[in-house]
């Protein structure tokens, strides 16, 4: 229930900014997962903003966390009213720099992904009956084997964040090269008129 409140508090403004409404399904009763609280908070919120930005005014999103069915994991879900994914294209959404938005990194989803993994869990995608995404991530309930290999893995978390950080900066220089050679181009053939 922490995690989904403090989600909840710092997704608050971002969804009041655009006109939209946020609701959270608290699980009854706690369910306790080990993890970085930080990077799980930070991934849910990422899944939040991507549905306020494919949406806009009026979205409507919802958080529920459940116990799921016949396993030893949770289901975190963020899910909306929004018209939902190209199932076609699942596979690709989690890879890093694939976008279907003109302004968009890419990198998002790839981040969730990698949070989800580091913490020996997994991120589904799927279409609501009623229309709109939900993004869920499946992660471990916590016991004392369990903690044992997320302690292992935490420092990924790290890792994966330097990775995002230098796949950024490698992006910025390659589009920074192509507007230079676009711009000497542009110098030759004005010299040449």
């Amino acid at each position: 229930q922490q995690l989904l409140s403090e989600v909840k508090a710092g997704a608050d403004a971002m969804v009041s900014l655009h006109k939209a409404e946020l609701t959270v399904t608290l699980p009854e009763p706690d369910i306790e997962i080990l993890g970085n609280k930080t990077a799980l908070a930070s991934a849910i919120q990422n899944l939040i903003h991507n549905s306020v930005q494919h949406i806009g005014a009026g979205a409507q999103i919802e958080i529920c966390a459940q116990r799921d069915t016949g396993t030893d994991t949770v289901r975190i879900s963020v899910s909306d009213n929004g018209p939902g994914v190209d199932l076609s294209q699942a596979s690709k959404l989690f890879e890093p720099f694939y976008t279907t938005k003109s302004q968009g990194t890419g990198l998002g989803l790839a981040v969730v992904n990698s949070v989800a993994h580091s913490h020996k869990g997994r991120v589904d995608v799927s279409n609501n009956e009623t229309g709109g995404a939900c993004f869920s991530m499946l992660l471990p309930i916590s016991s004392e084997h369990s903690s044992l290999q997320i302690e292992e893995h935490t420092s990924e978390l790290q890792s994966h964040s330097d990775l995002v950080c230098r796949l950024l900066l490698e992006k910025k220089k390659n589009q920074q090269k192509k507007k230079k050679k676009k711009y000497n181009r542009h110098l030759y053939s004005t010299r040449m008129s």
